[in-house]
């Protein structure tokens, strides 16, 4: 069984960097941010560089590339920012398109933020739900 963990945006891309360094696990790990020295500097083989979250529908054939083989797909993010919550839910629903589990572990924003963020947020939970098997809110 394949399993990949997908870290989107600073949070989730923070957060399996730390998986990563601290595993033993055959687990494939796939960092995908906007932050291009993030992107340099990650440790972790599998990176995709996103240079423009409105045309990242171009780059479909960078995430296929990037899923495929996965029976399971473990994406982790944090909601109420552009990266994760524009990019989660589209990779969530490609990996759906390609008959992957997928998993999400996500965290929204503290009520003390901006409203613009928590409403991003929310709008993108809900278009993840669609897509994923299971997900943990965080």
């Amino acid at each position: 069984m394949e399993i990949k963990v997908v870290g989107v945006g600073g949070g989730g891309c923070s957060a399996i960097t730390h998986l990563f360094n601290n595993t033993t696990e055959s687990i494939d790990f796939i960092y995908i941010d906007t932050d291009a020295r993030d992107i340099a500097q990650a440790k972790i083989h599998k990176r995709l560089m996103l240079n423009d979250l409105s045309r990242m529908n171009n780059q479909r054939d960078d995430f296929t590339k990037l899923l495929f083989g996965a029976d399971i797909v473990i994406l982790v993010t944090c909601l109420g920012g552009s990266t994760g919550s524009r990019v989660t839910p589209f990779i969530a629903e490609m990996a759906q398109q390609m008959g992957i589990q997928i998993f999400a572990f996500v965290t929204q924003p503290f009520i003390s933020e901006k409203i613009e963020n928590i409403n991003t947020a929310t709008t993108a939970l809900e278009y993840l739900k669609k897509y994923v098997n299971s997900f943990m809110l965080i």
